[in-house]
């Protein structure tokens, strides 16, 4: 995994735990970092958890980048 992509991974955990969303080291390594082919991962990348995958139904997890900061 590239320096980048491990930096978002830990933001992607980061932004899942502030959302109470808890992945297992197993689920971790399942999760998909993808620029979707933009070249450009930081600015329109997705990450993806998909928890439930059958043939009439599907749920995901999904963060997206870039990530907005707001400073107050």
């Amino acid at each position: 995994m590239t320096l980048i992509k491990n930096e978002l991974l830990k933001e992607t955990l980061n932004m899942l735990n502030n959302a109470h969303i808890v992945l297992t080291q197993e689920e971790q390594q399942k999760l998909e970092i993808t620029d979707l082919g933009l070249g450009n991962i930081e600015q329109e990348g997705i990450q993806i958890y998909t928890y439930v995958n059958t043939s009439r139904y599907c749920a995901k997890y999904r963060a997206l980048y870039p990530l907005l900061k707001i400073h107050l």
